[in-house]
């Protein structure tokens, strides 16, 4: 299809889609539409359509002027929400000088920023701060010394029945006025936005000062807890101190103590209450849609962690609409409460055809492996040079580079120390989500997003299943959820950082050292472009070096090597066909070979593109898909 699907009218067809989805409805919707299809702004669009007000949760500030322009251009009034910490020069919005660091002395040891920042973490509510903190000298919070503090003033003033839309962090849907009766609009899946967790001694501290706090609980530690000394007559006091209703939060005294976390008390309900699961983990309904579990031993170090689901509560809202172009039904289920229905914008012909062609990507898997990574153990710098450097030399330009931070920073073999990053490189945490590679056209994400077995069991346990990988290490088990969720995180968060890279819809090469994409993703080749060389191979090199002249004898080169006459023959052929070496000459007695790049030789390995692509795709600046097919633009809008 000559051009692709025209991207103006697949943009319509998103609107669409979203008016669909929400015009006269009460049912919540997830629309998975892919970058550049305008899905924000057709939810805006399509709720003003419907005579709906909107909440947009939106975690990337840097989108939030183009958010209020698309609001304006419309003829819709828009409210960037108040935020602690979250000055913003690009538009207006109020937020707390003193979070933000305007009366920071850079003499004092520790800035009264990270104060106030290290309370608002440790669950310690803003009003709370403002009413309560106190300095080491006596003195309050200084934005409050003579006048209201311009957040907590912008808090208690805005009326949000005065604006058609209000922008803000998902960390706002915990404002009931700024969600009730407003279409909620979640950009991307909120991940860990409303997960926290203690872990260690930070666990162990803040159970013992809170336990200090609260003499007439039968316990005093967190070995206590999980050693198994309390009985049944403790457990039943313990529970009789919590009431018949659900643990809350508690926020006494984390002011003055910063050993203490208002979870403790959920985290405590957890240990005494919790369902042990089949791995080991424990896992607490504590209502209000918050879940706990408890895990005894994370990572190789084995720390203790409770993790808090905490999500908002949109029962007072009327409708929420889930816009994630990899959406995945089981995660944004466990992460939100809601159960989404999937309203397409592109069937699965169309989808292939506006990756393809509409925004130009050409994708090559180059390995046929799974290829985790997460901390950095298993990445080896050589081999991530020469890829690279395969790929630039190739092309004639600098990639983009996508990897973990393990990988790039981490582990003592980091690829940083190592100096084999090219100079655009980001860690994946960081790239989701975000723009800082759209005006590249070629890229390299190496391996699948792995955050370990932990995070499997973590969220597995937060929907009350237990998650084990079972010992096939070419074919890990994870059971029913686990395997969902490392789905999830393996192919779908893969190919979000793909597209990333080569957003300006002219065409884009993308190399992915994975085998793990999801299933609806085009790929234009696959296969493992490197190879390691075997000792023979290195040592038949070493020979050809060392011999005089530019012509040797196969005689001549196997009475060199330490490999037998068969190897070195195989050898030869192998660096024939790499274009090291070519054979000139053959006779019924013997073959001759000489040198033809054996000084590009690297003994650490071989590149091999033409294994996934016989012809080296272009790399041409002319956009796509703005012209052509337009009938089939056609039909996508009247879907």
């Amino acid at each position: 299809m000559s051009g692709g699907l025209p991207l103006d009218l697949i943009q319509q067809g998103c609107t669409e889609s979203l008016i669909t989805a929400v015009y006269g409805k009460e049912r919540n919707f997830a629309i998975p539409a892919l970058m550049n299809m305008g899905k924000t702004y057709g939810a805006v669009k399509a709720a003003h359509n419907a005579g709906k007000e909107v909440t947009i949760c939106e975690p990337r500030t840097e989108k939030y002027a183009d958010l209020v322009e698309d609001c304006e251009h419309i003829g819709l009034s828009a409210k960037v929400l108040p935020a602690f910490d979250g000055k913003n020069e690009q538009v207006e919005r109020a937020y707390c000088p003193t979070a933000s660091g305007e009366y920071d002395n850079p003499d004092a040891e520790t800035p009264v920023s990270e104060k106030v920042k290290n309370q608002r973490a440790r669950g310690v509510s803003p009003i709370e701060i403002h009413e309560n903190f106190e300095d080491e000298h006596g003195y309050p919070i200084p934005c409050q010394e003579h006048r209201d503090c311009p957040y907590l003033r912008a808090m208690r003033e805005l009326q949000p029945e005065n604006y058609d839309v209000l922008i803000g962090h998902y960390s706002h849907a915990f404002v009931e006025r700024f969600v009730e009766d407003r279409i909620v609009v979640i950009d991307e899946f909120p991940a860990g936005a409303y997960v926290n967790s203690l872990a260690g001694d930070v666990l162990r501290e803040s159970v013992f000062q809170w336990a200090k706090d609260n003499p007439e609980l039968p316990f005093d530690s967190l070995d206590e807890l999980t050693g198994g000394a309390l009985s049944e007559n403790d457990i039943a006091a313990s529970n009789k101190w919590f009431g018949s209703g659900y643990p809350q939060r508690d926020s006494t005294g984390l002011t003055h103590n910063r050993r203490l976390f208002a979870d403790t008390p959920l985290a405590v309900y957890t240990l005494l209450n919790g369902t042990r699961l089949d791995n080991g983990l424990k896992y607490c309904e504590l209502g209000n849609g918050r879940t706990g579990v408890y895990n005894p031993r994370v990572g190789r170090k084995g720390k203790l962690t409770f993790y808090l689901l905490n999500r908002p509560n949109f029962d007072a809202a009327e409708q929420v609409v889930a816009l994630d172009g990899t959406f995945d039904k089981t995660m944004w289920k466990l992460a939100t409460g809601i159960e989404f229905e999937v309203e397409n914008v592109l069937d699965e012909k169309r989808r292939e055809s506006y990756i393809k062609d509409t925004l130009g990507y050409h994708i090559y898997r180059i390995s046929i492996h799974s290829r985790p990574t997460s901390g950095g153990r298993y990445t080896d710098p050589e081999r991530v040079r020469l890829i690279r450097e395969t790929i630039e030399d190739t092309y004639d330009t600098d990639l983009a580079f996508i990897g973990s931070y393990g990988d790039m920073y981490k582990h003592e073999t980091n690829l940083a120390e190592a100096d084999v990053l090219p100079k655009d490189s980001h860690n994946r945490e960081d790239v989701i989500g975000s723009g800082m590679f759209e005006n590249h056209n070629l890229g390299l994400i190496w391996g699948s997003n792995h955050f370990g077995d932990d995070y499997v069991k973590m969220w597995s346990a937060l929907g009350g299943e237990s998650a084990s990988r079972n010992k096939d290490v070419r074919n890990p088990d994870y059971g029913s959820l686990g395997n969902r969720v490392v789905r999830w995180m393996r192919e779908s968060l893969t190919a979000q950082e793909l597209f990333r890279i080569g957003r300006d819809r002219s065409k884009s090469v993308i190399y992915v050292y994975t085998a793990h994409t999801p299933e609806w993703l085009p790929i234009n080749g696959t296969g493992e472009v490197f190879r390691a060389w075997s000792k023979g191979a290195r040592n038949v090199v070493e020979v050809l070096r060392e011999l005089d002249g530019d012509r040797h004898t196969e005689p001549q080169i196997r009475n060199q090597t330490e490999i037998k006459q068969s190897q070195t023959n195989k050898c030869l052929r192998e660096l024939s066909r790499a274009g090291f070496i070519e054979q000139v000459e053959t006779s019924l007695q013997t073959n001759i070979w000489r040198d033809k790049e054996l000084e590009k030789f690297d003994p650490k390995g071989f590149v091999d593109l033409t294994l996934v692509h016989t012809e080296t795709p272009s790399l041409p600046t002319t956009d796509h898909g703005l012209q052509d097919a337009v009938e089939e633009g056609e039909k996508i809008s009247s879907q």
